[in-house]
């Protein structure tokens, strides 16, 4: 069984992040991966090791938190009435002194309890902030270190660092806990709350000071409506609508300001265009791609038409749906299997399968449910996937079709004329000249 000890070094490796185990006593049993000749804080500053021990709460993890993104874990190993120990295989009495072997949550020797009462894990300093530079210096400034230019924390995404603590955590016999219940110690910053709290009441009193006010919410509803019911003549309208209030303020500057409404509306946009029937993976894809784009743009007005153009978009999603979530577990499952395998061939005992279900009683179900029996479903789909590829990459016919899984560009051709109309080649020719 992986011991307290292995764990760690493992996770040491996997996150580039130093590691430590201490002993009940406050005296460090291993070094957190630390090289010899390697500068630790926590040993150039013993003092603040000892605050951080001082810290340990025996039935959570403790974050704390130094120059903004520098962030300490402090994890309990074991629970504070387990005293027991265990003989060879791990399995002792209440109050017995484990052998070599001992039980992991018991009092043992050298290679004995490494889960025993009042063991603690120091982990970190991680950022979670890509630009660690600076905050590597500082942290090396503020604990005595040598050589501080020469100190690097690694960075690590905060989902990442909360799951990577609370796995030691549980492993060491702690509770279940949410990511959250950690990310609310990062941001539990009174500071910061009171003063979005006096932004918040500012703005309300600017607000009723010049009778200015927010967008109409009724005309929102609108908007969202029309995009949960494909329907872009109804979005258009909402646009057009006489506002008699003003869009929030989202930034500090315009810029900020645009990027950051940007990402709303195309979140919002995500949510009705599921609600109207698109499959969550294509909506959540296709937000992830435009709010990637807004990103990198730096032109407002850009950024405006990039949002609209995405609202568009999402209501034509739900347009070529097949009119809304499907009531039925089976065949909203079948259509997500489907959906994640375009790219291979995909055939109804495959997918009755995987289900648990007879082919024709899944065949009859989805004809019921969707209107369209299953096979023509698979085809549809894959040719509406091959829509995009055919008007804005320059891949051809052939390697289309075989992205698609088509037995041939030949098939791939009569059954896109099939659902579309027309041949593939004069459907590019008809977008790419229409863009």
């Amino acid at each position: 069984m992986l011991s307290i000890k292995q764990l760690c070094l493992h996770l040491c490796y996997m996150l580039h992040t130093p590691v430590r185990l201490y002993g009940a006593d406050g005296v460090p049993l291993t070094r957190g991966a630390y090289a010899e000749d390697q500068e630790d804080p926590l040993v150039c500053d013993e003092s603040f090791a000892a605050r951080l021990l001082a810290m340990r709460q025996s039935d959570r993890p403790v974050l704390h938190r130094e120059h903004d993104s520098a962030v300490w874990a402090v994890i309990p190993v074991g629970g504070e009435t387990e005293r027991g120990s265990g003989n060879e295989n791990g399995n002792g009495n209440e109050n017995g002194n484990g052998n070599e072997k001992g039980s992991e949550n018991g009092n043992g020797n050298e290679k004995g309890s490494e889960n025993g009462n009042g063991m603690t894990v120091l982990l970190g300093p991680f950022a979670y902030e890509r630009s660690a530079g600076a905050v590597s210096r500082a942290v090396a400034q503020s604990h005595g270190l040598r050589r501080p230019n020469a100190y690097h924390i690694s960075y690590l995404p905060l989902d990442f660092a909360m799951e990577s603590i609370l796995l030691l955590f549980h492993c060491a016999g702690g509770m279940p806990l949410a990511r959250e219940d950690l990310v609310a110690q990062l941001m539990n910053d009174e500071d910061d709350a009171l003063r979005t709290r006096t932004d918040a009441y500012s703005i309300i009193y600017e607000l009723r000071e010049t009778d200015a006010a927010h967008n109409s919410y009724a005309q929102e509803l609108r908007e969202q409506k029309a995009i949960r019911e494909g329907n872009p003549q109804a979005l258009r309208r909402s646009w057009a609508e006489a506002q008699t209030g003003q869009v929030g303020r989202l930034g500090r500057d315009e810029l900020t300001h645009y990027r950051n409404l940007a990402v709303v509306i195309i979140t919002l946009a995500s949510r009705s265009a599921m609600e109207g029937g698109v499959l969550p993976e294509v909506a959540y894809s296709v937000a992830d791609a435009y709010t990637m784009r807004v990103s990198e743009m730096s032109d407002p007005a850009k950024i405006l038409q990039l949002f609209r153009t995405a609202e568009l978009f999402f209501t034509e999603l739900v347009q070529k749906s097949t009119g809304g979530e499907s009531q039925n577990r089976y065949v909203a499952r079948c259509r997500q299997l489907v959906h994640d395998r375009l790219h291979r061939r995909i055939t109804v005992e495959e997918l009755a399968g995987e289900l648990g279900l007879s082919r024709s009683y899944l065949s009859q179900l989805f004809l019921r449910e969707e209107g369209i029996t299953l096979s023509a479903y698979i085809l549809r789909e894959k040719v509406r996937a091959s829509e995009y590829l055919l008007m804005h990459t320059g891949y051809t016919l052939e390697q289309i079709a075989s992205t698609y899984a088509f037995a041939s560009q030949s098939h791939y051709g009569q059954v896109f004329k099939r659902f579309s109309g027309v041949t593939p080649g004069v459907y590019r020719e008809q977008h790419q000249n229409r863009k």
